[in-house]
């Protein structure tokens, strides 16, 4: 009886202190660099700018024959594709994001 108690207790602190027996014990939460990242989503006037923004970009990627989707200010898979196409055309790290290198080349 004694042994089972100090085996469990032995268990239980190497739970807590060893990374080995990870997921034996008490959770603790992963560091902030492997949590899941919050995609922020912005409302009101903010959202409104960036629709623009991308809606003006959509219209440069358009005029170029870059791009043949709706010009909705949407992100959507197809605006992303144009934008890398556009990114690797003029030597820009293909991101698919609106960064402001990509918005200068862009004439926005």
């Amino acid at each position: 009886m004694k042994h089972q108690i100090a085996l469990a207790a032995l268990a239980a602190a190497l739970a807590l202190t060893s990374p080995a027996f990870a997921g034996t014990g008490a959770s603790t939460p992963a560091p902030a660099s492997r949590q899941a990242q919050i995609e922020h989503h912005p409302s009101g006037p903010q959202s409104q700018a960036i629709e623009d923004l991308y809606r003006r970009a959509q219209q440069k990627l358009v005029d170029m024959h870059l791009y043949s989707g709706a010009v909705d200010g949407q992100r959507g898979d197809a605006f992303v594709q144009s934008l890398k196409q556009f990114q690797r055309a003029h030597n820009i790290r293909a991101t698919g994001r609106l960064n402001s290198e990509t918005r200068a080349a862009l004439g926005i």
